[in-house]
This record gives C-alpha cells, sequence and structure tokens, in this order.
C-alpha cells in the first residue's frame, strides 16, 4: 500500500499518512478543509489492499468538529466503518474497518 500511495500522493500528502504497522496507518489531516479531508481518507481505504484494518484520524477539535461529525456521516454510517473515539484526545477518530481491534 505505502508505494501505491508514493504514486498518487506528493510529498506533503506522504508526511501525513504514519504507518504504525501493515494494518494500522495514522493519518494527520489538522488545517484540511472537510472536503479535502474526507476526499484523502477515502483515498487511502480504497488503495489499502487489506480487508482488517486501523485509520487513526488526527482531526483536531479546537477548531471545530467538521472532519469528525463528517466521519460518523460519511465513513461509519455509509460505509460501514466502526468508529472509536478517546475520551483522553477528542481531536483523534478511529475508523475500524474489519474485525481488527483498535490500539
Amino acid at each position: 500500500m505505502r508505494e501505491k500511495c508514493r504514486r498518487i500522493y506528493t510529498a506533503e500528502q506522504m508526511n501525513r499518512i504514519i504507518w504504525q504497522s501493515d494494518n494500522y496507518i495514522r493519518v494527520d489531516v489538522h488545517g484540511m478543509s472537510k472536503n479535502k479531508a474526507l476526499h484523502f481518507i477515502q483515498g487511502i481505504l480504497l488503495l489499502n489492499d487489506s480487508d482488517n484494518f486501523v485509520i487513526e484520524v488526527v482531526h483536531g477539535y479546537h477548531g471545530g468538529t467538521a472532519i469528525k461529525d463528517a466521519l460518523t456521516t460519511e465513513f461509519h454510517t455509509r460505509r460501514k466503518c466502526k468508529l472509536q473515539r478517546t475520551h483522553r484526545n477528542p481531536g483523534i477518530t478511529k475508523l475500524i474497518v474489519g474485525e481488527l481491534k483498535a490500539a
């Protein structure tokens, strides 16, 4: 998947993606508009070869909740991803695809 991303995304976009493992990806969408962030995340979902993986989305919360709210609408409701949010950091949402448990 990393190689696929390198072919599609710019260096700046690649700097927003951190692979924790083959099945766990952290994506920082701070400073992106809601639409750009959703498009970016959707692209990563489509490029992933695994049926079971976690995307940890760092969206922040001081600037509003538009991205966080859109994750619920676009990915949880329509794509059947499970969402996991933590009370320790309301600026992070995990999208869980398949049966993996988020760390």
